[in-house]
């Protein structure tokens, strides 16, 4: 069973300041594959994948959950609605906010 490991998955997260639980569940639905985190934050995806598909894999995360799309700041909030479950996108420069 071939896996392939994203060794600085906890720095990524801390970073872009979103919860490892939601990247997670996002590359898992991209790729149709199984994830998980281990102890020392590394990200374990079941399937064999080269360094170009997960960067575009975080990359499109970044677009679509991280970048405001007003003004391209990365200095953003990702915000649950608990009446709605929906997540919205607040930028904390310009105030914009979308759902997401």
């Amino acid at each position: 069973k071939t896996k392939t490991m994203v060794i600085n998955f906890g720095i990524i997260s801390t970073t872009i300041h979103r919860q490892p639980e939601h990247i997670k569940t996002y590359v898992s639905s991209e790729l149709k594959c199984d994830c998980s985190i281990d102890a020392s934050f590394h990200l374990i995806i079941k399937g064999r994948y080269v360094q170009n598909q997960i960067e575009s894999l975080f990359k499109k995360y970044i677009t679509d959950f991280v970048s405001c799309h007003m003004c391209m700041s990365h200095d953003t909030s990702l915000i649950k609605d608990q009446t709605t479950r929906l997540y919205f996108l607040i930028c904390d420069l310009c105030g914009s906010r979308r759902s997401v």
